[in-house]
């Protein structure tokens, strides 16, 4: 089963990812390119997905083929690990020393999050106590 594909040039902006150009299979170099001039040029994260279509099974499929150094650092940032690997390896992405927020600091716990353990261990108890 063959597919027909594409490469497509996203920019993140505003927010969101927004279709910036799309080619043809066999030029996956000139996309690959125009992501990282287009990320040099407006300073936003690009990356390249390939688009594959089956027309069998009338599906499609989508991989990140390219994913530039800035949306790297975004995407780091986003999760919880590479927070962790960000400040291992030596500070975070705009060097402004070590990246801690209090919900990952075990002595920092915020108020709120003490208030939901109180709420569900009273939930918990009046379930238990219902249940006797």
């Amino acid at each position: 089963m063959r597919g027909i594909f594409q490469y497509e040039v996203y920019v993140f902006d505003a927010g969101r990812w927004s279709l910036h150009s799309r080619y043809p299979g066999a030029q996956r170099l000139d996309a690959m390119n125009d992501a990282v001039t287009t990320e040099q040029i407006t300073g936003h994260p690009a990356k390249v997905v390939r688009d594959t279509y089956y027309p069998e099974d009338n599906r499609n499929e989508e991989i990140t083929a390219y994913l530039g150094p800035k949306a790297k650092r975004m995407q780091a940032l986003n999760s919880t690990r590479g927070r962790k690997a960000l400040t291992r390896a030596g500070g975070p992405v705009h060097g402004a020393g070590l990246v801690r927020t209090a919900a990952t600091h075990p002595s920092r716990r915020r108020p709120r999050d003490q208030k939901s353990t109180r709420l569900l261990s009273t939930v918990r108890l009046i379930v238990q106590s219902a249940g006797r």
